[in-house]
C-alpha cells in the first residue's frame, strides 16, 4: 500500500489510482468520443498495466507506487466518460 502523510492508506495504489480516474472523469466531463476510441484506451490502458504487473512479478520487493497510480487512473477514465455521457443524455 501507498503512505500518504505518513499513514498507510486502505487500498493498493492501484485501486486508488482506479479511484481517482473515475472521480477525475466524472468531475472532468470531458467529452465522449465513442465507443471505438474507449475501447482502444482501454486496451492500451490494459497493455500497459500487464506489463506494470509482470516487471513486478519480476521484483516483488519493489513496488513503484507512480506507475501503479498511473495505470489504474488511465484504465478508469475511458469508463468514466462513458458513465458520464451516459448520464448527462438522460
Amino acid at each position: 500500500t501507498i503512505e500518504v502523510l505518513s499513514n498507510k492508506m486502505p487500498m493498493c495504489s492501484r485501486c486508488a489510482g482506479i479511484s481517482i480516474g473515475i472521480g477525475v472523469g466524472l468531475i472532468a466531463g470531458k467529452p465522449y468520443y465513442g465507443p471505438k476510441v474507449m475501447w482502444g484506451w482501454l486496451i492500451v490502458a490494459t497493455a500497459l498495466m500487464v506489463i506494470d504487473m509482470y516487471t513486478l512479478s519480476a521484483d516483488p520487493h519493489h513496488v513503484w507506487h507512480p506507475s501503479r497510480l498511473a495505470t489504474g487512473m488511465l484504465l478508469s477514465l475511458p469508463v468514466a466518460d462513458a458513465l458520464s455521457a451516459i448520464v448527462r443524455r438522460e
